[in-house]
């Protein structure tokens, strides 16, 4: 049998078997390395700036004249708040003063002057301002206490959840914040401008269909855009299934020249077009991920060997191959897998020496490894060495692999042995199988040879 066929007759399914491990390994890593750029302290910015929207927002005092201003400030001079009012115009006029912590004071006075049996939309709406102003002095704790009261207080207070969800973000309760964040969305519709940055959100949680929404909202709008959430977004379908859909994103993202500091992208986009059969394409994104700083590089030249034996590259075949076993043997890892590819890389460029040397290193660290046994039966054939490869024929036979190819290959060895029968026995063992028609119509025509 011509080598060429053998060594490409059980690639289909491996290559499928691989593949399915690539995306389980690129899925498990892109959701650790999600989680890690999901950090409540890329949120403390924002809700700085949400908190201080809340406070500008619902301060009369901020909206008067100048000379309202100046008249209000010379009161404060002359006497003690007394009233609901006094407190509420101090109060005022620390926030413009950016003196948060006088005004949470004073806000604390609005609440006692406050009647307990009044509107309680505007006692939750002092809570809500009280926790802006507690956000703004980093007393996360004191704020959430307030954000719970002004809900409680009042349900519908769409500002509070939204402030409550970015405090659980940046305390770490994601769950939480989801929940929160759910509440807002349902009362009030969310400003794509918002709504966009909390994909990461979503997607920590494991919640991709929301995350997409919201870096979709984050693409179509003006204000809010960024290359960035073509990638976000791509890695969400990605964790769905949706391959085709994050080929697309990723090649926008590429074609709209997205960064791509550490390999991430391009790593994604690769295993997509791998996913296509596009093993040209997905080559050179394993290898562009690979330049722009991977973090396991090792993990994308195993995938590149798969690529570039599709492609008839078997120059790559082995040299990724043998960066790729390096690289898992320096993390202490099994490369049994990789050496067999490597031997399929020097089998095909017809060095059955080196592909020897591969296959046994291989079936000497996984002896369980499909086909090595058959493959190593094949080269040490080549080689002339008829006797190892009846050995290497019959385990494959044993483990029920290649069966009618280890038959027929090592019919071949007992009429190179001079054993005639136990070769008529192996080909008509194949001829009954019939379950491969190339092998069996090989076979047959040996025997008419008898």
């Amino acid at each position: 049998m011509d080598v060429r066929q053998v060594e490409t007759k059980h690639l289909g399914r491996r290559l499928l078997a691989v593949l399915m491990v690539l995306l389980l390994i690129l899925s498990m890593y892109l959701a650790y390395r999600a989680q890690i750029r999901f950090s409540g302290l890329n949120y403390v910015g924002q809700i700085s700036e949400y908190a201080a929207q809340v406070t500008a927002n619902n301060t009369g005092y901020l909206s008067r004249s100048t000379l309202d201003r100046a008249w209000a400030i010379l009161r404060t001079t002359i006497r003690h708040p007394q009233s609901y009012d006094d407190f509420d115009l101090y109060a005022s006029i620390a926030i413009a003063r950016e003196d948060y912590v006088g005004a949470t004071e004073y806000l604390q006075g609005c609440i006692d002057h406050s009647d307990p049996k009044g509107d309680t939309k505007a006692l939750a709406m002092l809570y809500l301002r009280q926790a802006s102003l507690y956000v703004l002095t980093e007393k996360y704790g004191e704020a959430l206490s307030r954000l719970d009261r002004a809900i409680e207080l009042n349900g519908k207070l769409a500002a509070a959840y939204f402030l409550r969800a970015e405090m659980y973000m940046v305390l770490g309760n994601e769950q939480a914040a989801v929940s929160d964040l759910n509440a807002y969305k349902n009362l009030e519709q969310a400003d794509p401008e918002i709504l966009s940055t909390f994909g990461p959100l979503y997607e920590s949680t494991g919640d991709y269909d929301s995350a997409i929404e919201c870096y979709t909202a984050g693409i179509k709008s003006v204000q809010a855009y960024k290359v960035s959430y073509y990638a976000d977004r791509a890695r969400c379908r990605l964790h769905m299934g949706d391959t085709a859909g994050a080929r697309q994103d990723l090649e926008d993202y590429f074609t709209r020249e997205g960064e791509d500091p550490n390999g991430e992208e391009a790593a994604m986009l690769a295993a997509c077009r791998m996913n296509d059969a596009d093993y040209s394409g997905a080559l050179a994104m394993f290898h562009r991920a690979i330049a722009d700083g991977y973090v396991t590089p090792y993990l994308l030249y195993s995938q590149s060997v798969l690529c570039a034996y599709m492609c008839g590259d078997y120059e790559t075949v082995i040299r990724d191959g043998e960066k790729a076993i390096e690289g898992l043997e320096a993390a202490e890892k099994n490369s049994a897998e990789l050496h067999s590819w490597v031997g399929l890389g020097w089998m095909a460029k017809g060095d059955y020496t080196r592909a020897t040397e591969h296959f046994t290193e291989a079936a000497a660290r996984d002896a369980s490894l499909e086909n090595v046994s058959y493959y190593l039966g094949i080269s040490t054939l080549a080689q002339g060495d008829t006797e190892k490869a009846v050995i290497c024929f019959t385990e494959s036979v044993e483990k029920n692999e290649s069966v009618s190819a280890s038959l027929y290959n090592r019919a071949v060895c007992y009429l190179k042995q001079g054993l005639v029968q136990e070769a008529r026995e192996d080909l008509n063992a194949v001829t009954e199988r019939n379950d491969d028609p190339e092998v069996t119509a090989q076979a047959q025509e040996l025997l008419q040879m008898f």
